[in-house]
């Protein structure tokens, strides 16, 4: 059986990552010049459509970057709980070796 490991700083260097994809999301144009040709439709359903696509585009983004900022939240969380289990296993071992009965 083999021991799980991760490297922390890896995975907070993955959700910097993550984070600079949310922001490039974020800052994709698109949706205001969807907005602006909208009125040089000829027709009113024409129009409407493109509003709802603008909406649609909008909505997919701004979905696209809170899911992305979640995923770099929970890899720093991840990062966090292997940087204190380990600490707290390099304490009992310590304990352990040392005479203590912590665990017990």
């Amino acid at each position: 059986m083999s021991d799980l490991t991760a490297d922390p700083e890896k995975l907070r260097n993955r959700a910097d990552d993550v984070d600079e994809h949310a922001q490039n999301i974020g800052e994709v144009a698109g949706a205001s010049e969807i907005d602006a040709s909208a009125s040089a439709l000829p027709s009113e359903s024409l129009s409407d459509e493109a509003v709802a696509a603008s909406d649609a585009f909008t909505a997919g983004k701004k979905a696209s970057v809170r899911r992305l900022e979640e995923l770099a939240s929970g890899l720093r969380g991840t990062a966090q709980d292997f940087e204190d289990t380990d600490q707290q296993v390099s304490a009992s071992l310590a304990d352990l070796a040392y005479g203590g009965d912590s665990l017990l």
